[in-house]
C-alpha cells in the first residue's frame, strides 16, 4: 500500500521529470539512494515466511521498500504468495476467488500451515502470523502473544491495508471484478486506500447535505406551491361572495314558481278533458252520418259484379271458338305448303330429266373419241406375249449376276462379322475402362477426403487460383504416389507423417510466396515444399548386399511418383533410401551392424541411433500401424495397371479392326466386284424397263374395257319425252287438290274473322263494366276506411276521455297537498306566468341562474377569512426557509471545495502515472473524474484508453469497461 502522507503534486511531478532525463545508470543510482533514505513506510511488509502452505514446505521472502516482482515459470507458487497475504492479514478467502475454505490450503500430508507476516510499524515492526489447521479453524498470534483475528484486524485497518479493497490489493482471479466496477465504486475504493479518511467523510458529508438540500428544496417547492394555491383559490371565491346574495333571491322566486306549478297542470289537464268530451260527440254523429251511406252502395257493387261474370262467360265461348277455326286454319295452311313443294319438285324434275339428256349426249361422244384413242396406241404397241418374252430373258441373266454377286457378299459379310465381334470386344474392354476409372475417381476422392478441413480450405483455394502460378503446383503429395505392395503403404506413412504425405510442392519461387502469403491469411497450416531445397539422395549401404540377413530393399524402391520430382524430394527431405525394408523373420543385429539405422518389418519398426558425444546407441521397436491414406492410394495403383493391360488389349484388337477394313476395303474397290455390281445394276434396270412395257399396255387395254362399258350405257336409256309427260300428268293433278284445299281455307278464315270481331265487341263491353265495377269498389273502399277510422278516433277520444278525467282528478289532489288553495295567493300566482310552457321555460331559466352563481360551501365568507390568515403565516414560512436553503447551499459549495481540493489533485496524479505507463507500452490512457450534478453519490473515476493509436491522437480514447 502507499505511505500514508505523499509529496505534493508539484514536487512529486518534479522528481519524475528529473529522473526520467537521467539515463538508465543514473536512474537505478537515484532510485538505490532513494530507497536507502526513504526505508519502509508504515504498513508496509518487510518479510513473509510460510510453512506447510500450499506448494512450500517452508520458503521466506524478504521484500523491499518499493516495487516488489515476483518472476517464475506456472505452478511454482507466485499465486500461493499472493493468497499467503490476504489470509495472513486477514481477508475471507473468497477476497481471493478461490476456495472458501482456509484449510484447503495446508500442503497435503500435514496437519497444519502457518504463514508469518511482518510489517513496517510507527515505532516497532509488527509480526503477525496466522496458524490454519487441517481440520478447520485458525490460531493467531500478534507480536509472538495469543490474539484474536479481531484484533489482528484492527491492527491491519489502523496502517490502512484494506484487502477487501481491489484498488489496493488486486488478486488475478478478481481482475474481472475489478474491470466492472462502476465509476462510483472505484471512485469510493480509491478514496478509501489513498485519499483518507478525512476525503472521505467529506464525501460522506457531501451526499448527507446533498441530499438534505434537495428534501428542503422540495419542501420549499411544496410551500411556494400551497401559497400560490391559497392566493389564487382567494381571488376566485371574491366573485361567489357578491354573487350569494342574487342567488338567495333566486332562490326565493324558485319557490313561487314550483307552488303555481301544480295548480297550472291541474287547470290544463282539466281543460283537457272538456276538450276531449266535445271531440267525442262529434266523432260519434259522423260514424252515424257514415254508417248511413254504405249500405245502398254495398248493393250497387253486387249488381255490377253479376254484369261482369256474364261478360265474361260470353268472351270465353268465343275465344274457344277462334282457337277452334285458327287449327283447322293451320292444318290447311299446312297442306298447301305441302302441295307447294310438291309442285317446285315436278318443276325441277323436269329441267333435271332435260339437263341429263344433254350431258349423257356430250359423254357419249366423248367417250368414242377416247376409244379410238386407246386402238391408235395399243396398234403400235408390241404385243403383250412379246413384252413377256423379253422380261423373261433379262429375269435369268439377272439370276446369273445374282448368284455371283451372292458369292462376294459372303466373303463381305465374312469380314464385317469379325469387325462387328471386334467392336463388341472393344465395346466391353470400354466399359470396364470405363468402371475402373470410376473407380479410380472415388479412391481419389476417398483420399482428399482424409484432408483435414484447415488443409481442405488451402488446398481448394491453390484449385481456384490455378491460373495465377507459373508452373503447376503439385500435391497432396499421397494422390501422386503409385505403390505396389499394401504392406509398404504403413512403411512409408509411417516414414513420412501424414503433414508431408498432404504437403504442395511448388516448382517457382514466386508461386511459393504467392501461397504462403494466401495461406497465412486464410490461417491454413498445410505444408508447402519448394523443389529448390531439394538435395541429392542415396543409400548408405547397397541393399543386394544384405539381402542374406533377410533385407529386400529400401522405402526409396517402393514406390513411384507421377512426377519424378516428389519422389526426389521425399527421398531428400525423409531419407527413405537410408530406410530399409525386411522380412519378417530378418537378422536385425547384422543389419544394425551395417550401420542401418531404421529398418522396416511387416510387423514392427526397428531404429537404433548412436549418440555424437559417446560411443553410446539407443534402440527403439514400434508396432506398424495401419495405413489410412495411402493404402487406397496402392489400391489406385492397382486399378491404373488393370487399366493398362485393359489399353494394350484394346490397342492390338484396334490393330485387328483396321486390318480387316483394309482387306473389306480392297474387296469393295476391285475391279471384277464393280464390274458384277455394274452389270447386275445393268440387268435390274432391263428387267424393270421391260415390266414397265407390260404394264403400260395392260394399263391402256383396261381404260379402253372401261370406255367401251360406259358408253353402252349411255346408249341404252329410253326417251326424254316420255319422261317429261308422265312428270306433267303428276303436276296437274296436285294443282287440282291444292285448289280445293284454298277453298276450304277461305271459309275458315270468313269464320275466324266473325267470331274475332265478336270477341272484341264483347271485350269492349266488359271494359265498361269492369271499368265502373272498379269505381264501384274504390268508393266502397274508402267508406269502409272512413268508417274504420271514425270508429277508431271514437274509440280513442273515449279512452283519452277516462285518462284526462283520472290525470285531473291526479293533479288536484296533489297540488291541494302540496299547497293549499287560499286568496292570498291569487295576487302572487297572478304576476307569474300563466301557460305552462312559460312557468316551465322560468323555473328552467331561474334554475340555470342558480346554478351558474351556485356556491358549494355555505361558509364562503369565513371560508374566504380562514385562507387570509394562511396565506399571511405561509408567506412568512416560506422566506424563512428560502434563507435556510440558502445558507446549505454555501455550505455545500464550500464542503465541495475542501473535498475536490485534495481529489482533483489525486486524479491528476493519478492520470499523469497511468498515462505515462500506457504511454511506455505504445498506448494511450487518462483517469478523470465524472460528475453528475449535486448526486455526490454517482460521481466517479472513469478510465479512458487507446490501444496502439495512430501518431498519439486522443480523440481515439475510448471509456474502459468489462
Amino acid at each position: 500500500p502507499p505511505r500514508a502522507a505523499s509529496m505534493s503534486s508539484q514536487g512529486s511531478q518534479y522528481k519524475r521529470r528529473r529522473i526520467e532525463a537521467m539515463s538508465p545508470m543514473e536512474r537505478l543510482a537515484e532510485q538505490a539512494k532513494l530507497e536507502s533514505l526513504e526505508a519502509f513506510n508504515p504498513g508496509t511488509i518487510v518479510r513473509v515466511s510460510l510453512t506447510n502452505f500450499v506448494t512450500f514446505d517452508r520458503v521466506n521472502f524478504n521484500l523491499g521498500p518499493r516495487l516488489n516482482v515476483v518472476l517464475g515459470p506456472n505452478g511454482t507458487g507466485k499465486s500461493t504468495l499472493v493468497c499467503a497475504l490476504a489470509l495472513g492479514l486477514g481477508a475471507r478467502p473468497d477476497v481471493l476467488g478461490r476456495s472458501k475454505d482456509p484449510s484447503k490450503f495446508v500442503k497435503m500430508g500435514h496437519d497444519r500451515g502457518t504463514i508469518e507476516l511482518e510489517l513496517k510499524g510507527s515505532r516497532k515492526n509488527i509480526l503477525i502470523t496466522r496458524e490454519i489447521r487441517k481440520e478447520g479453524g485458525s490460531s493467531w498470534r500478534l507480536d509472538g502473544h495469543p490474539s484474536t483475528k479481531a484484533k489482528v484486524k484492527g491492527v491491519v485497518k489502523s496502517l490502512n491495508i484494506q484487502v477487501d479493497n481491489l484498488v489496493q490489493f488486486l488478486p488475478q482471479d478478481k481482475v474481472s471484478g475489478f474491470a466492472e466496477m462502476k465509476p462510483p465504486q472505484l471512485l469510493r475504493a480509491t478514496e478509501e486506500a489513498v485519499g483518507g479518511e478525512a476525503m472521505l467523510k467529506k464525501h460522506d458529508q457531501l451526499i448527507k447535505l446533498a441530499d438534505s438540500w434537495i428534501n428542503e428544496e422540495q419542501v420549499l417547492k411544496n410551500k411556494q406551491e400551497l401559497l400560490e394555491g391559497l392566493i389564487e383559490e382567494n381571488q376566485m371565491r371574491e366573485s361567489e361572495v357578491a354573487q350569494f346574495k342574487q342567488r338567495e333571491e333566486a332562490l326565493l322566486h324558485l319557490d313561487d314558481l314550483n307552488m303555481k306549478l301544480p295548480w297550472l297542470k291541474y287547470e290544463n289537464s282539466r281543460q283537457e278533458w272538456k276538450d276531449i268530451n266535445e271531440k267525442s260527440k262529434e266523432a260519434k254523429k259522423k260514424l252515424d252520418e257514415e254508417a248511413k251511406e254504405v249500405t245502398p252502395l254495398k248493393n250497387k257493387v253486387g249488381k255490377q259484379t253479376r254484369k261482369v261474370s256474364q261478360k265474361e262467360k260470353a268472351m270465353e265461348e268465343y275465344s274457344g271458338n277462334i282457337k277452334k277455326f285458327e287449327k283447322q286454319i293451320k292444318a290447311r295452311q299446312n297442306q298447301d305448303r305441302s302441295y307447294e313443294t310438291e309442285i317446285s319438285n315436278l318443276t325441277y324434275e323436269i329441267e333435271t330429266v332435260e339437263k341429263e339428256f344433254n350431258t349423257k349426249r356430250v359423254l357419249r361422244e366423248n367417250t368414242e373419241k377416247t376409244i379410238s384413242k386407246y386402238d391408235a396406241e395399243l396398234e403400235q404397241m408390241p404385243s403383250e406375249a412379246i413384252l413377256e418374252a423379253e422380261v423373261a430373258k433379262a429375269r435369268k441373266k439377272f439370276e446369273k449376276a445374282r448368284q455371283d454377286k451372292q458369292k462376294q457378299e459372303g466373303v463381305k459379310r465374312t469380314i464385317e462379322s469379325e469387325v462387328m465381334e471386334i467392336d463388341r470386344s472393344m465395346q466391353r474392354i470400354d466399359h470396364e475402362r470405363s468402371r475402373l476409372n470410376s473407380q479410380a475417381s472415388v479412391v481419389a476422392a476417398m483420399a482428399h477426403n482424409h484432408l483435414n478441413y484447415n488443409h481442405k480450405k488451402g488446398f481448394t483455394w491453390v484449385q481456384e487460383n490455378s491460373r495465377r502460378f507459373r508452373k503447376p503446383v503439385l500435391g497432396p503429395v499421397f494422390t501422386l504416389m503409385k505403390i505396389s505392395d499394401p504392406v509398404h503403404c504403413a512403411f512409408l506413412e509411417m516414414q513420412i507423417g501424414y503433414n508431408s504425405l498432404a504437403q504442395l510442392i511448388v516448382q517457382d519461387p514466386e508461386d511459393e510466396r504467392l501461397i504462403q502469403s494466401e495461406f497465412k491469411k486464410l490461417r491454413c497450416t498445410l505444408r508447402v515444399t519448394s523443389v529448390s531445397g531439394m538435395s541429392p539422395y542415396s543409400s548408405p549401404v547397397d541393399p543386394v548386399s544384405l539381402q542374406r540377413f533377410g533385407v529386400t530393399g529400401t522405402l526409396a524402391d517402393t514406390f513411384e511418383t507421377t512426377n519424378p520430382l516428389v519422389k526426389s524430394i521425399l527421398c531428400s527431405n525423409h531419407g527413405l533410401a537410408s530406410c530399409y525394408t525386411a522380412t519378417a523373420g530378418a537378422d536385425m543385429a547384422k543389419i544394425h551392424e551395417a550401420n542401418v539405422g531404421t529398418i522396416y518389418t511387416p510387423n514392427e519398426r526397428s531404429q537404433q541411433s548412436r549418440s555424437k558425444y559417446s560411443a553410446n546407441t539407443t534402440s527403439a521397436i514400434s508396432n506398424i500401424r495401419p495405413s489410412r491414406i495411402l493404402a487406397k492410394v496402392s489400391a489406385q495403383a492397382d486399378t491404373s495397371r488393370r487399366d493398362n493391360e485393359l489399353s494394350r488389349e484394346l490397342h492390338l484388337l484396334q490393330e485387328q479392326k483396321d486390318q480387316l477394313l483394309e482387306k473389306l476395303h480392297t474387296l469393295l474397290n476391285s475391279a471384277a466386284y464393280r464390274k458384277m455390281m455394274d452389270k447386275a445394276t445393268s440387268i435390274r434396270s432391263q428387267i424393270q424397263e421391260a415390266a414397265k412395257n407390260v404394264d403400260i399396255r395392260r394399263n391402256v387395254v383396261r381404260k379402253r374395257t372401261t370406255a367401251e362399258s360406259r358408253l353402252a350405257d349411255l346408249v341404252g336409256n329410253g326417251s326424254v319425252e316420255d319422261e317429261k309427260e308422265a312428270i306433267a300428268k303428276k303436276m296437274k293433278s296436285v294443282f287440282g287438290k291444292r285448289l280445293s284445299n284454298l277453298g276450304k281455307l277461305t271459309e275458315f278464315f270468313t269464320e275466324l274473322t266473325d267470331a274475332t270481331l265478336k270477341v272484341d265487341e264483347l271485350f269492349l263491353e266488359y271494359q265498361q263494366e269492369h271499368h265502373m265495377l272498379e269505381g264501384l269498389k274504390a268508393m266502397m273502399r274508402d267508406r269502409v276506411l272512413r268508417f274504420q277510422e271514425l270508429t277508431q278516433e271514437n274509440d280513442e277520444l273515449k279512452r283519452a276521455a277516462v285518462v284526462a278525467k283520472k290525470t285531473a282528478s291526479q293533479l288536484r289532489k296533489l297540488a291541494e297537498s302540496t299547497v293549499p288553495y287560499t286568496p292570498d295567493l291569487v295576487p302572487k300566482f297572478e304576476a307569474l306566468p300563466q301557460t305552462l310552457d312559460a312557468l316551465e321555460d322560468e323555473i328552467v331559466a331561474t334554475t340555470a341562474k342558480i346554478d351558474r352563481i351556485f356556491i358549494g360551501n355555505t361558509e364562503v365568507l369565513a371560508d374566504y377569512q380562514k385562507r387570509q390568515k394562511k396565506i399571511a403565516a405561509l408567506t412568512a414560512e416560506v422566506e424563512e426557509l428560502k434563507e435556510f436553503h440558502s445558507k446549505a447551499n454555501s455550505t455545500i459549495e464550500n464542503t465541495q471545495r475542501d473535498w475536490l481540493a485534495g481529489l482533483n489533485s489525486l486524479i491528476e496524479d493519478l492520470s499523469e502515472r497511468f498515462a505515462t505507463y500506457m504511454k511506455n507500452i505504445g498506448n494511450l490512457g487518462t483517469v478523470t473524474l465524472d460528475k453528475e450534478s449535486r448526486d455526490y453519490s454517482q460521481w466517479g473515476i472513469q478510465i479512458n484508453v487507446s490501444f496502439h493509436p495512430e501518431d498519439g491522437d486522443q480523440s481515439e480514447l475510448q471509456k474502459l469497461d468489462a
